[in-house]
């Protein structure tokens, strides 16, 4: 899912990708004519053999122009992996230049493409492609290519583009840091409480993204440098707020923490350090429990303690995956707001 503010929309079809670089000595007036199609592909017969075993009618699936930029999307119909490649063709002074930018893209995104053209300071022609992986559901990446080749390529589950100074994309992706083993088995606790005769807990795979972390990025164009920095790196829900809390224990970071608690727990190292909740979590995370109720999740520690993380709003309150419906939608996607945690407690279980 793409949202954009203020902005026209050309739409093409589209897929790419590619590597090296080569200098066509033919001179062309620059904004008059490209180099076709058949001799951007004969340039890299012997980078891709698989170029000889189709026509370039059968093997091209794409190609936009801007300016004087163009892409060039080829894909093989015989091979039985995904095979594709993606040239970008500039001209200055008059010749042509062709760039392999295939490995720039991430092969998993090879499905089919929205192509779009925009400008960005300093910058005349961007070509804007947005390329899908397909599963159950259709998750998007997006890439801006300039003269010099992909200078943005993001993957993630929506994307909003601010045509603003300074012009920004927002995107929400995963974020297993690795620090908590989200995994979503028969004994894990699901926020429904909805239990099978045998007491095992279902977990359909909407459900699983819904649950696992998600982190928002905001990527702003910087003229100075000509690239994009990241401005912004927040967790958006329950599982991505309770890992980067997890993550800034672990750093000794009792400022940070703070800041993703409701109210304040600390207000020294000393507090920090005294505290039998952090003593248990420094041992190491060894299980994720799941969920008691919609508002907590609970974790198994190295110790064998189990500590309850309750959220000042549900799992469906907070960022909503796209991969799952709602019967509630809050529509604020990437700006959903971010769970706090409102207590931790120690828990004993009952075997």
């Amino acid at each position: 899912m793409m949202r954009t503010k203020t902005r026209g929309i050309t739409v093409l079809i589209g897929l790419l990708f590619v590597l090296a670089s080569s200098l066509i000595p033919h001179r062309i007036e620059a904004g008059d004519v490209f180099i076709s199609a058949s001799m951007v592909r004969s340039l890299f017969e012997d980078a891709y053999s698989w170029f000889l075993d189709g026509t370039v009618k059968e093997q091209l699936f794409f190609e936009a122009e801007s300016g004087d930029l163009k892409l060039f999307g080829f894909r093989s119909e015989t091979s039985p992996v995904e095979e594709f490649a993606i040239f970008l063709v500039t001209v200055t002074d008059g010749v042509n230049r062709v760039k392999d930018i295939t490995k720039a893209f991430n092969a998993r995104y090879a499905y089919y493409y929205y192509i779009d053209t925009l400008q960005l300071p300093d910058l005349d022609n961007v070509i804007l492609v947005q390329a899908f992986y397909i599963t159950h559901h259709v998750l998007p990446s997006l890439y801006l290519i300039s003269k010099d080749g992909v200078i943005l390529g993001v993957k993630g589950e929506i994307f909003e583009i601010e045509d603003e100074i300074p012009f920004r994309i927002t995107s929400v992706d995963y974020s297993d840091a690795g620090i908590v083993p989200w995994l979503f088995g028969f004994e894990t606790m699901h926020p429904t409480g909805e239990i099978f005769e045998d007491g095992s807990f279902f977990w359909s795979s909407p459900d699983s993204f819904q649950a696992s972390p998600y982190t928002r990025y905001v990527y702003e164009w910087c003229e100075s440098s000509s690239t994009f920095e990241i401005v912004d790196s927040s967790p958006v829900n329950h599982a991505a707020v309770t890992e980067a809390f997890v993550d800034a224990l672990n750093k000794q970071n009792w400022k940070e923490a703070n800041g993703y608690l409701a109210v304040p727990r600390w207000a020294t190292q000393h507090d920090f350090e005294s505290d039998s909740v952090v003593v248990e979590l420094l041992s190491g995370i060894k299980n994720f429990v799941g969920f008691p109720d919609p508002n907590t999740i609970r974790l198994e520690t190295m110790s064998g303690s189990y500590i309850d993380f309750i959220f000042d709003i549900d799992w469906e309150q907070s960022y909503q995956s796209s991969r799952r419906n709602f019967k509630d939608e809050h529509q604020l996607g990437p700006w959903a707001p971010q769970p706090k945690i409102k207590a931790l407690h120690r828990t004993v279980i009952n075997e």
